[in-house]
């Protein structure tokens, strides 16, 4: 009977230790966190979508829109335990163990509680948990950059890059203004009497505009498509809230919604333009020399062998851009 692990490699060792931990901890606080969701939602009155109809704001999200975030969300989850479960390749754990680690059950052990403290309205510590929590998982998205997806993995990045950036973007760009918006005392029960819907427009427009600006400049800095599909769906969520939403905040998230997909192309089309001037640059793919030692070639065929060498070398630079594409 073969071990799992070559005891003589102390690293390998301890790259097994911490995997198994993970693959332990993780799916447990997901499913934690998954059910602590659905009974705040669904078994609890007042529910958590009440206690939010009885917190209001200009920039209050759609509720069927945000309740198919969360399903995305969730769904990527388990999909994340499965894989972590199931792994076996040294380079998914160590992205599991370097690029995740135990930070990803930290977070849900407190979004966990976020909702539990939303649900018995402590919002002041209900912000604080979700603050934390946002942290963690910005810490998270910065240190998988040491682990970027690569084509032969693609179960990683669906599994792992995508659930941790929709996530942290779904909670940074809706859920964190709505928590300081109303913590600040602004917000007005929807069941109200003649209401101002533009009280307080320009404030709540610049509290959602300090986390889209900064999700904004991340995917300008990554050149990365989830974090502009989840900013732009986040937008959307506000847009099509069905409540009403003053001048200031809705051609605020209109632009918005328009500009994450329209930056996210332009600099990924700057990006290859980059690339593919730096290719043209060096020349295409310099090939390695041969074992064999050159034959002697006769003076005559020189002017015929240096043609032949300009052409070989435009048609391996062609054919690289054919493989490869613009990089």
């Amino acid at each position: 009977m073969s071990l799992p692990v070559d005891l003589r490699d102390p690293q390998a060792v301890q790259l097994y230790v911490a995997h198994t931990r993970l693959q332990v901890g993780t799916p447990v606080a997901i499913l934690v966190n998954i059910a602590t969701h659905l009974v705040c939602i669904l078994l609890i009155h007042p529910s958590a979508r009440d206690i939010s109809h009885t917190h209001t704001t200009p920039i209050t999200p759609g509720s069927s829109l945000v309740a198919i975030s969360w399903t995305i969300a969730y769904s990527l989850m388990v999909a994340l335990s499965l894989l972590l479960i199931a792994s076996h390749k040294d380079e998914t754990k160590r992205t599991f163990v370097h690029g995740v680690g135990v930070r990803f059950i930290i977070v849900h052990w407190l979004l966990a509680g976020w909702m539990v403290a939303w649900t018995i309205q402590w919002l002041a510590t209900s912000l604080a948990l979700l603050s934390v929590s946002i942290a963690l998982l910005f810490w998270i998205a910065i240190t998988l950059q040491a682990y970027p997806p690569v084509r032969t993995r693609p179960l990683d990045t669906l599994t792992i890059h995508v659930p941790i950036l929709f996530l942290f973007m779904t909670l940074f760009v809706n859920a964190l203004p709505l928590s300081i918006y109303i913590v600040l005392g602004w917000s007005y029960p929807d069941y109200a009497e003649n209401i101002e819907y533009a009280y307080h427009a320009w404030e709540g427009m610049g509290i959602l505009a300090g986390p889209t600006v900064v999700g904004l400049v991340w995917v300008i800095a990554r050149v990365d498509i989830v974090s502009a599909a989840a900013g732009m769906w986040g937008m959307m969520c506000i847009i099509w809230s069905g409540h009403a939403k003053p001048a200031p905040v809705l051609v605020f998230a209109i632009i918005f919604a328009i500009l994450y997909p329209m930056v996210f192309v332009v600099t990924l089309m700057v990006s290859r333009m980059r690339e593919r001037q730096k290719l043209n640059r060096e020349g295409g793919i310099a090939l390695p020399p041969d074992d064999v030692d050159d034959p002697v070639v006769p003076a005559h065929a020189g002017a015929h062998s240096a043609n032949g060498a300009n052409a070989n070398s435009n048609g391996v630079e062609s054919s690289s851009h054919r493989v490869w594409g613009e990089a």
